[in-house]
């Protein structure tokens, strides 16, 4: 399976970026096919294109969405994707300017803020609107995140999968207790 994830980055030193480095790197390691687009590149064996800006600029810019989908279109017509995931919410304001094709499109929610947070003006409420009115799927980390969506969109056409985030510990070092009592 051919997956394009449009995530940050995945350095894995931010929430966004480890929720989708803990994602994309198991699931390329059981043989699909996997690239990103992301605001920076990271060093890693996915392969990953730099095209994305700063996640909140998604929120106030109509003209930024629209010069970032068409470069985004670009890649997707190249490398033609069977899914396209959207981990970092604010992206999803791009949902409603790519062209797909006859992949699906699945958008992930982390947060509360990912619902009220998209609300900032007339054209964020819009493309708001109409990005969920046009994924195929929708992951919630969290019933309360998804009762959250149905108090704002109580006809939302999709019933979401539930998946709980974790994080892979393989790697990470302990850190040690500190000796002081300043916390």
């Amino acid at each position: 399976m051919k997956i394009c994830y449009i995530v940050n980055n995945l350095n894995g030193l931010d929430g966004w970026s480890r929720h989708a480095l803990n994602i994309v790197e198991p699931i390329k390691k059981n043989g699909n096919e996997i690239i990103c687009i992301t605001e920076f590149l990271s060093e890693n064996k996915i392969k990953q294109y730099r095209i994305l800006e700063n996640p909140l600029k998604y929120l106030s810019s109509l003209f930024v969405i629209i010069k970032t989908a068409i470069k985004v279109n670009k890649i997707i017509n190249d490398f033609r994707p069977d899914i396209i995931h959207i981990l970092v919410e604010p992206y999803s304001t791009l949902i409603p300017f790519i062209n797909k094709r006859s992949a699906k499109i699945v958008l992930t929610i982390c947060g509360t803020y990912a619902i009220e947070g998209l609300f900032h003006n007339w054209t964020s409420k819009i493309l708001t609107k109409t990005y969920y009115s046009k994924i195929d799927g929708l992951i919630s980390i969290s019933k309360f995140t998804f009762n959250r969506l149905l108090k704002v969109y109580p006809n939302l056409r999709i019933k979401p999968i539930i998946i709980p985030p974790s994080i892979n510990l393989d790697g990470v070092k302990s850190i040690k207790r500190m000796e002081n009592k300043v916390k």
